[in-house]
């Protein structure tokens, strides 16, 4: 790549993201949640960076701001960056040289006050080691079991609550009033078998070949290979591994009033319609980004989000280009409109929301600022729906019952706790993708669909929950709140409250 391309691989890899998000999103038996919220993820510190560079007046400087932030955002990690250079690539762009070596994994690291804190890492033996001889995995609980299907793969995230072996006192002890939390992940989980009724005790294993089993209780296990762990602890500087890594982490560097390297890049800009269109755009990846919420993946408009931004990048690129400065406002405005007519009327509400939202914090000239009037009175947001037909279709849908024959997607399960002094019910999730009816949208017609309980009084899975599809049963008890989920039997029982929305 030379570096007078700079700015079209920086347009390409937004345009690849919006390519990626619409893939993962268009048939609900391959949902790829967890993608899209990451992809989404990476436009949210840099959207405005990329419109930096794109609105600069002079090519030089649209190339040089390009570089500068395309550097800064492969900074945050090696992973952020190989992820970058392969979309890049896909789109006809080598940028490994201009991004040069991958950030090394920054490992424990000291917070604001210099105090150590741990990082993720791979669960391999001896950090299962130091944890076992950290905290009392003995009696740890189960606080959250996820299981996933990402794409084809399944899987799994464990958060234990776990007692500390290692004494805490003083103020150390007040911030760490609550149990510590170790949160395992597995990319391809293996085995499953979990009860809620039998949520103590945990064993961690990790053979040679990186496979991990971890024990749930007496008869419970979670097996699967390609692990992350994390602990967050307040008090973790005062355990055994705390303390080597306090002994080896350099000491925090002041900087004074200088701009730290985790700032994104400078510049001024975008003004006029092109503030607007980024804010549209960022808003937009926001969106996106909610699907990291199980529970509201299934009402995000993904594919028609994605048919409104599709080649934003390039367009962007091409509007910031024109060299006057009333020809680059029409070029922005008239994007702006592109992508309102793209997202039909699907898509109608949110874009008059957002305008309306955009409008009143963005500076705009006054032409543009009559523009945008025009626009709002074309394209009136929706009116609210009065909350008491809600809770009345609520109630309605609450008391049917539901059989069909889905996929799993995703089960999880949260207990009851506390965090920081509030207290939590204990809930749970089923995500499935359900077949098409006779006016089914979407190119699969397959639809993502979700069913939430909350309080919980037990929840069962065992891996054949997503041997493939089954058949799901939601039963009301007494025609009122309560529910029993279940698929194919026994390989999934959540017995709950179906919760009235507020």
């Amino acid at each position: 790549m030379t570096p007078r391309h700079t700015l079209a691989a920086y347009a390409a890899l937004l345009d690849r993201s919006v390519e990626q998000i619409a893939e993962a999103a268009a048939d609900a038996r391959t949902f790829d949640r967890l993608l899209i919220a990451r992809v989404a993820d990476v436009w949210d510190n840099n959207t405005y960076p990329f419109f930096r560079a794109a609105t600069a007046h002079i090519a030089w400087r649209r190339e040089r701001r390009a570089r500068a932030a395309l550097r800064w955002m492969a900074a945050l990690s090696s992973t952020r960056q190989a992820w970058m250079e392969e979309q890049a690539a896909v789109a006809g762009h080598r940028i490994g040289a201009l991004l040069g070596e991958p950030a090394p994994d920054s490992g424990p690291s000291r917070d604001y006050a210099g105090v150590v804190r741990p990082d993720s890492g791979v669960l391999d033996a001896a950090l299962a080691e130091a944890w076992t001889r950290d905290y009392a995995l003995d009696r740890a609980r189960v606080r959250t079991l996820r299981l996933e299907r990402v794409g084809s793969a399944l899987t799994g995230f464990v958060l234990l609550e776990a007692e500390r072996r290692f004494p805490v006192a003083g103020q150390e002890a007040r911030a760490a009033a609550s149990p510590a939390e170790l949160q395992i992940s597995l990319d391809e989980v293996s085995e499953v078998c979990f009860d809620s009724d039998d949520p103590t005790g945990a064993v961690l294993t990790v053979e040679a070949d990186g496979r991990v089993g971890i024990s749930l209780g007496r008869q419970g296990v979670l097996r699967g290979s390609r692990s992350r762990a994390y602990v967050h602890d307040w008090a973790w500087h005062l355990s055994t591994a705390g303390r080597a890594a306090d002994a080896v982490v350099p000491a925090l560097v002041r900087r004074g009033g200088r701009r730290s390297p985790g700032d994104p890049p400078g510049g001024l800009g975008p003004f006029g319609a092109a503030a607007l269109a980024a804010r549209l755009l960022h808003f937009a990846m926001l969106e996106i980004r909610s699907v990291r919420f199980a529970a509201e993946a299934h009402r995000i408009s993904l594919q028609a989000l994605c048919r409104a931004l599709s080649g934003c990048g390039t367009a962007v690129a091409r509007a910031g280009a024109v060299r006057s400065v009333t020809g680059r406002e029409r070029a922005f405005c008239a994007l702006v409109e592109a992508w309102i007519r793209r997202g039909g009327a699907e898509l109608e509400p949110w874009f008059a929301e957002r305008l309306r939202e955009v409008a009143e914090g963005t500076p705009l000239p006054r032409h543009t600022t009559a523009w945008v009037r025009d626009l709002q009175f074309q394209h009136p947001a929706a009116p609210a729906t009065d909350r008491a037909v809600r809770v009345s279709a609520a109630k309605a849908a609450r008391a049917a019952p539901v059989e069909a024959s889905v996929e799993l997607r995703l089960v999880s399960h949260t207990a009851s706790h506390t965090t920081y002094s509030y207290d939590h019910q204990s809930s749970a999730l089923v995500q499935f993708a359900r077949p098409p009816g006779a006016d089914a949208p979407g190119p699969s017609g397959w639809l993502l669909h979700a069913r939430a309980l909350e309080p919980v009084t037990r929840f069962q899975v065992r891996t054949e929950a997503f041997a493939g599809p089954g058949l799901l049963q939601l039963t009301t008890v007494d025609g009122g709140g309560a529910a029993v989920i279940t698929l194919d039997g026994d390989a999934l029982t959540v017995t709950g409250t179906v919760p009235t929305p507020r």
